[in-house]
C-alpha cells in the first residue's frame, strides 16, 4: 500500500461549528463520530490489510496548544475517497465546510 501524505490547515473551532450545527446535533456529538471513524478505520486495516495487527486508538489532550488528538493505526482513507467525501460534505453543508476550512 502507497502512502501519500498532506498537511492541510483547518480552523479548527469553525470546522466544529459547521459539524456540530450543520452535521451532528452538537460538537460532542461531532467528536464522538470522530471516534468512531478512527474505529472504522482499524476495523478496515484488519479486514482489508492484516488480521493479525494490534489495533490502537489514542486520545490525548494538548492542554498548551489547546488541541484534542485522536490517533489511530488503521487504515487511511485513498485520495479519490477523500475527495467523494469532501464533495458530499460539501453538498450536504451548502458550502459552510469551505467557510470552515478558510
Amino acid at each position: 500500500m502507497t502512502t501519500e501524505l498532506h498537511n492541510t490547515n483547518v480552523n479548527m473551532e469553525g470546522l466544529l461549528e459547521v459539524l456540530g450545527k450543520n452535521l451532528y446535533s452538537t460538537p460532542n456529538v461531532a467528536i464522538r463520530e470522530l471516534v468512531q471513524n478512527a474505529h472504522d478505520a482499524c476495523i478496515r486495516r484488519k479486514l482489508e490489510d492484516n488480521p493479525d495487527v494490534a489495533l490502537e486508538i489514542r486520545i490525548s489532550v494538548d492542554k498548551k496548544s489547546n488541541h484534542l488528538i485522536i490517533q489511530d493505526n488503521g487504515s487511511g482513507l485513498t485520495r479519490d475517497e477523500v475527495l467523494q467525501f469532501l464533495a458530499t460534505i460539501l453538498s450536504t453543508t451548502d458550502g459552510l465546510f469551505m467557510k470552515a476550512l478558510n
